[in-house]
């Protein structure tokens, strides 16, 4: 009788021990999910954006003095500062033929003279504009940086390291730019940094700092970190604040095709389909720019619209095929990311595969690891899989992929980890993206 009593005993004690310790793990995961809410004060620009005028006038009195100019020095000054003007005005409003112009007088800007930061920057900004990474990159590296323009230098040189995905360097550049001078763009720059190195925690803390420090006429730079936040938060599942932040944003800049994206990329994470590509319609219509078109095509094929989905797939392919026969490594992933949702993944891995001559990124590896998936070469989808997660990243996509193709059997308990990382990353990811969007 008393071994009876002391097994219940030992039993309710055991229950009750399991509550406790289950109630405390809901805690702390009910506190992760609700770390990534942002204060409502953070999120609406402080300050009165300036008119379009202002560029325009700018654009307007350079132009005028340039006509009058004849000192080579002073040409070259102000075809540098014009070409600035021409790609600040592209990434503002969508005018993406700006940026030819742009390239047009660094390069004459350049011929007149050859060491001259500004029009090297303009050029840089240009070749970035384009996905030309490494040349931007070799140009970058070409500049003397014993002038007052180094830290603007190192600022695009950490960009062009993380569009290369090269992390170290980007983020030894970051955390001096930050240190030497705290700003919206510099905070913005560490955030990004620590989110590819899956430092989340560090990543909100930095954005969050980014908006405090923004500053009467950073108008663009508000927006695009806006943008870039709202993107981190949809992928921690906070998608209400990320609709914030880019509605925000769009009172600032009204035309932005970026912001636009970015927040029908919420939408989408909230299955409001047909909200998302009528903004990505708009998106498209403000800027021209094929990105905007390419995600119109997934839109459709989240709807389930096959007829509308196959012709503006096939219009998409053709015009990336175009514009990569006139620049071979500019957007080859979204001729990729085309070829994928329209189930040609042996074109898809081709595609990739080209493009990582040139660089390695989490997007090309996650269209990699699809393709395989689909074309059921599922050791070579995990070993790309396992890679990604080793450098770090937190991207959610990655848990929920890899547990599709675990065994169930010999690998429950790796299946239940990458469950718990895919929990504590983002309880609402929307599954339909997984295998619909590359």
């Amino acid at each position: 009788m008393k071994k009876t009593i002391t097994l219940q005993k030992i039993i309710y004690g055991l229950f009750f021990l399991i509550l406790i310790v289950a109630t405390i793990f809901v805690s702390i995961n009910k506190k992760s999910y609700s770390k990534w809410n942002l204060d409502a004060d953070r999120i609406e620009f402080r300050f009165p954006p300036l008119e379009a005028t202002i560029s325009i006038s700018e654009t307007e009195t350079l132009k005028k003095r340039l006509a009058e100019s004849k000192d080579p020095n002073e040409l070259s000054s102000l075809q540098a500062q014009l070409a600035n003007v021409y790609v600040s005005t592209a990434k503002k409003t969508g005018q993406t033929e700006l940026y030819s112009e742009a390239e047009t007088l660094a390069i004459s800007s350049l011929s007149l003279v050859s060491e001259n930061p500004q029009a090297t920057m303009a050029l840089v900004k240009v070749l970035s504009a384009r996905h030309e990474f490494g040349k931007a990159l070799e140009l970058l590296n070409s500049v003397n940086l014993n002038t007052k323009s180094s830290g603007d230098i190192i600022y695009l040189r950490a960009l062009t390291f993380l569009a290369l995905g090269r992390f170290d360097e980007a983020f030894t550049d970051a955390i001096a730019l930050a240190n030497q001078s705290p700003s919206l763009s510099t905070a913005t720059l560490k955030a990004l940094v620590y989110n590819h190195l899956g430092l989340d925690d560090l990543a909100f803390h930095y954005f969050s700092k980014a908006l405090e420090l923004e500053d009467i006429g950073e108008d663009a730079q508000a927006v695009l970190t806006r943008g870039q936040f709202a993107v981190f938060l949809i992928k921690k599942g906070n998608y209400t604040d990320a609709i914030r932040l880019t509605d925000a944003a769009l009172k600032v800049i009204p035309n932005s095709a970026y912001v636009k994206l970015v927040k029908a990329q919420a939408l989408n994470a909230q299955k409001k389909y047909v909200e998302a590509y009528a903004l990505l319609t708009r998106a498209f219509a403000d800027s021209k720019e094929p990105i905007y078109l390419l995600n119109m095509v997934f839109s459709l094929k989240l709807q389930k619209k096959s007829e509308d989905f196959n012709v503006l797939a096939q219009e998409s392919i053709d015009i990336y095929k175009k514009e990569i026969k006139e620049n071979l490594y500019g957007h080859l992933l979204d001729l990729a990311s085309l070829y994928y949702v329209t189930e040609n993944y042996k074109e898809c891995i081709k595609t990739v595969l080209l493009d990582q001559q040139n660089r390695r990124n989490l997007r090309g590896d996650l269209l990699l690891a699809k393709s395989y998936i689909k074309q059921s070469k599922i050791s070579d989808a995990r070993d790309v899989l396992e890679k990604q997660i080793a450098t770090g990243t937190t991207e959610v996509a990655l848990y929920y992929l890899i547990k599709t193709i675990l065994n169930e059997k010999t690998e429950l308990s790796l299946i239940q980890l990458y469950d718990l990382k895919a929990e504590q990353n983002n309880p609402n990811y929307n599954m339909d993206l997984l295998f619909t969007l590359p």
